[in-house]
């Protein structure tokens, strides 16, 4: 991703430099007005994606560690990365329920981890960049667990799409007897930086044993309402009539607000007496790039 971007930026700085270029060195220039115009034009771009993803690069983004596996712990990891500026009561409403699951079903004890990266997700120029940053740092200190990680799930909500496709493609690398990984995406922001706008189209959940998007289409956040190839999609634009939400309801928080209500994880490890797998897979029913569009108020999201 790196080389990509600095490609990114030293094609623009060319523009600049054959916009602005001496009469004999071969190139058409275009008038002295239209010249001034893309040099600038270009020159802003260039420094712009360079300050998208300069504060990754040099800034210190210290996440907490990671807390102590619960007592009974069957290798169930669940990382919850909130979206810009801080969970929401929407976010909150969701760890809630990542909690319940396991008490409801019986589950042996997992570990529940939301890193707090608000100080570093505000910014809709650097968070993209920063958001994948945390997610290496997550990744590594889920890897220091060791082997007794059996399966890791990464939900993203919004920005913090970056953070959770990071992170579990990073533990989806490794070689060997590597752990399950899942990946939930909650109305994803997929634009990187200032030119890197099909970043999440291209990547997320590419590499990941079983990846969902949550869609809500009609809300006015960019590069958020499209299906995204490599995960399966549950379109839940028309549920919000069935759910009788205000007219001023922000729909960017609905994929993540009704996921709170009706999410239902299928656990890596049944009761505490089995140990049979019973992860999604990507089968007919959820295939990588296919949409279920969700109208009713009963849904089940896995």
């Amino acid at each position: 991703a790196r080389p990509k971007m600095e490609v990114s930026v030293l094609a623009l700085l060319g523009v600049a430099a054959l916009a602005h270029g001496s009469p004999g060195s071969g190139f058409i220039r275009p008038p002295r007005g239209p010249r001034v115009v893309i040099t600038a034009t270009a020159i802003a771009t260039a420094s712009l994606e360079l300050s998208s993803r300069l504060p990754s690069l040099v800034q210190a983004m210290p996440v907490e560690p990671l807390p102590k596996p619960p007592m009974g712990w069957a290798g169930e990891v669940v990382v919850l990365f909130h979206g810009s500026g801080g969970p929401d009561k929407y976010t909150r409403a969701a760890l809630r329920r990542i909690h319940a699951q396991g008490t409801r079903q019986l589950l042996r004890p997992r570990l529940v981890v939301a890193p707090d990266w608000s100080r570093y997700s505000g910014n809709t120029l650097t968070a993209a960049y920063n958001g994948q940053q945390i997610g290496r740092d997550v990744a590594s200190a889920i890897r220091a667990l060791g082997a007794d990680v059996t399966s890791v799930h990464c939900v993203g909500v919004s920005v913090g799409a970056f953070a959770a496709d990071t992170c579990a493609r990073a533990v989806g690398s490794l070689k060997g007897d590597r752990p399950s990984v899942r990946l939930t995406l909650l109305d994803p922001f997929t634009a990187r930086g200032v030119l890197d706008w099909g970043y999440g189209t291209r990547n997320f959940g590419h590499g990941v044993d079983f990846a969902v998007q949550v869609l809500n289409t009609d809300d006015p956040v960019p590069s958020t309402n499209s299906p995204l190839p490599h995960c399966f999609c549950y379109d839940c634009t028309p549920a919000k009539k069935a759910w009788n939400l205000p007219p001023d309801y922000f729909g960017h928080a609905w994929p993540v607000d009704l996921w709170s209500k009706r999410f239902v994880e299928l656990p890596a490890h049944g009761p505490i007496w089995r140990r049979t797998s019973r992860l999604p897979t990507h089968d007919a029913d959820r295939p990588r790039g296919g949409v279920k569009v969700i109208s009713t108020r009963v849904p089940t999201l896995v």
